[in-house]
């Protein structure tokens, strides 16, 4: 039974993550392991130690990246398991060494059964003296104790297969790396060389990390435990190199922060421990992490953020320089993004002047800080601004500048930043468009538009948004053509643009068939195939609910290449039912409809029902274009109808 319960506690508290809840647990797993002496005993006694050391190592990495920790309670925690992990180990070696010795090879059942006791012992003395190394690294961390990192090096030796204390880097199993405690004692063995042996002999173990079967998560920290190495052996040149290659990724602020602190504590006057900083607290800056930047401030002082001498500003690193006026910058930017986002698509907030100047007064500090003389010595932060500068532009309304300025960040990006700063180019010039009443303006903002498009599909034909963006780019088109609207016909029904895209093609063959440029009969054919997919109100049956997509189509519907007149008639009726039902005003288009009448009558041959369809264009409050039009229309009609029969008919 206290077996049994040896190995419940010691599940438990793996799996715990309260720390009041695991302080419990702690308690009482010393108090029950005091009285087993059996290996689950020790196995308990291990978990609680790996609990332990949990705690330890979070504050030491708290205090590593200038947090406030107690390192003295952390460094007691650990030293006070340090020898008790030996000890078990020790105990573990020599259960093993017993069972070895009582393995029978002719009792084939016994021997395995022998045989997964003695891995189990063998796996728990390997286990014992990796927490114990870890402890003795991170002890030394929080004292400053290069004595504790070559005491966890001559433990780490002998777990990844050294002997007699000697181990060279092309003798590190490689097949023993997709193991995660093999793999972590090999970062383990870097990080205690690092102090005394310098980050040259750490970097030797490190890139063995850097192997295609290494465990996934050691191997995808490889670089940012690097940093650490190399900030650990004042190493800030080689820092300041790994800090770029950490750069784009999502985790970046946290070893930043890192960097920073380390670059404080252990810089002093090195003038690439000065720059380091300055990097990093961009860096941090760049992932928006300004609660950091504000805590280092706390802890350090703004003397971070670059120094106020009078001779500072000329060599960009006093209040003129990049990172303080980037580190305002990024505090307006993201009180405007607050603004916009909880504006939401309100357009009459969103063009609100309280709105408009934050995001102004966010855009005028991005550029100044952009144009700070030593912003080139911040590459990730500089993109990252530009990017910021781009959206406050956007946010507040200057939306011709912030299409520039989003294409020339797409330009001299890749990947996911690049097609989002294209489409945004894109967005951003079609918005400012649409807001435009210049006719050369307007004409103008359309070829552009076009271009950008092109250049966008040529560039990311495989992103989600080329369905959106074809159905911009044929909405600014005066003329689209019928490869243009073939291509928004290949748009997939699963996506969630087919809709749009299906509308955007039948308002690209009407303006074609008006144009008349192409084919009309083939132009007519195709805008019916189209106008046939879209949904039917069930109510009224105006296509796609859209009462415009009505009146255009009676156009076509009704034009002589086409004459569709069931279709036109059911049209029609349906713009009728809608107006019967609220949802659309037959006075806006009552001539129009008159008009449309009049066509069915006469391409149906009814020519008993001509005359009354002319009486809305008899009156004389009849409106000039409408009254020509249908009158014209009848004459022309009546004179080709008495040519076709015979006399007097």
């Amino acid at each position: 039974l206290l077996d049994r319960l040896a190995e419940l506690f010691s599940r438990m508290l793996d799996g715990s993550t309260d720390p009041a809840v695991q302080a419990r647990l702690l308690g009482r797993a010393d108090e029950l392991a005091r009285g087993v002496t059996s290996a689950k005993g020790d196995a308990l006694r291990v978990a609680a130690a790996r609990a332990r050391y949990r705690t330890a190592a979070r504050t030491a990495e708290s205090i590593r990246a200038g947090m406030p920790g107690d390192a003295n309670g952390a460094a007691e925690l650990l030293s006070q398991q340090i020898d008790s992990l030996l000890e078990i180990s020790a105990r573990a070696e020599k259960r093993a060494n017993e069972i070895d010795r009582r393995i029978d090879s002719n009792d084939a059942m016994k021997a395995e059964v022998l045989q997964e006791s003695k891995d189990r012992e063998t796996a728990l003395a390997g286990v014992s003296r990796y927490l114990a190394a870890w402890s003795l690294v991170y002890r030394g961390f929080l004292r400053d104790d290069p004595k504790d990192s070559d005491r966890a090096v001559s433990i780490f030796l002998p777990l990844l297969g050294g002997r007699d204390g000697k181990l060279a880097p092309s003798e590190v199993s490689e097949p023993l790396r997709a193991d995660e405690l093999y793999a972590s004692a090999i970062l383990g063995l870097a990080l205690a060389k690092s102090p005394s042996g310098g980050y040259a002999e750490a970097a030797r173990w490190l890139d063995l990390l850097d192997f295609n079967d290494t465990y996934p998560s050691v191997r995808d920290v490889r670089v940012g435990w690097s940093l650490v190495a190399a900030l650990e052996a004042r190493a800030f040149t080689e820092a300041r190199k790994l800090l770029g290659e950490i750069a784009p990724r999502e985790d970046a602020g946290n070893w930043a922060r890192v960097a920073a602190s380390r670059a404080v504590e252990k810089g002093g006057s090195d003038a690439d421990a000065r720059q380091l900083l300055r990097e990093a607290v961009a860096l941090i800056a760049a992932k928006r992490e300004l609660t950091a930047i504000r805590d280092l401030v706390k802890k350090y002082g703004e003397g971070i953020l670059g120094e106020d001498g009078a001779d500072a500003g000329s060599q960009g690193e006093g209040k003129g320089g990049f990172v303080p006026q980037y580190v305002r910058a990024v505090r307006l930017y993201d009180e405007s993004q607050t603004q916009i986002a909880a504006a939401g698509s309100d357009k009459q907030k969103l063009e609100s002047e309280p709105l408009l100047r934050a995001a102004n007064s966010a855009a005028v500090a991005l550029k100044s800080a952009l144009d700070a003389p030593d912003a080139k010595k911040f590459p990730e932060a500089v993109n990252a601004c530009r990017l910021m500068h781009a959206w406050s532009l956007r946010g507040a309304g200057q939306l011709a500048e912030a299409a520039a300025q989003f294409e020339a960040v797409a330009t001299d990006s890749v990947g996911d930043r690049a097609e989002d700063a294209a489409r945004f180019s894109i967005l951003s010039l079609d918005d400012a468009r649409r807001k435009t009443t210049v006719a050369t303006e307007r004409a103008a903002f359309d070829a552009d538009l076009l271009r950008r498009v092109d250049a966008f599909l040529a560039r990311f034909p495989g992103s989600d948004h080329v369905p959106e963006l074809l159905v911009r780019k044929v909405a600014a088109m005066a003329e689209p053509s019928s490869t243009d609207v073939t291509d928004l016909l290949r748009i997939k029904p699963e996506s969630k643009d087919w809709l749009v895209s299906r509308r955007q093609a039948l308002e690209g063959l009407y303006r074609t068939f008006r144009a008349g440029k192409e084919p009309r009969e083939e132009t007519g054919r195709r805008y019916i195939a189209v106008l046939g997919e879209l949904p039917v109100d069930p109510a009224t049956g105006l296509p796609s609910s859209s009462s415009t997509i009505a009146r255009q189509s009676l156009e076509v519907l009704l034009a002589n290449e086409v004459r569709a007149t069931q279709m036109a008639a059911a049209m029609i009726a349906a713009l009728e039912k809608s107006a019967a039902a609220g949802q659309f005003d037959l006075r806006e288009a009552e001539e129009e409809i008159a008009y449309r009448r009049l066509q069915l009558a006469m391409l149906s041959d009814r020519w008993a029902d001509v005359e009354p369809a002319l009486a809305p264009f008899e009156k004389p409050a009849a409106t000039k274009l409408w009254a020509d039009a249908g009158l014209r229309l009848a004459i022309r009609g009546a004179e080709a109808k008495r040519r076709s029969v015979p006399a007097d008919a």
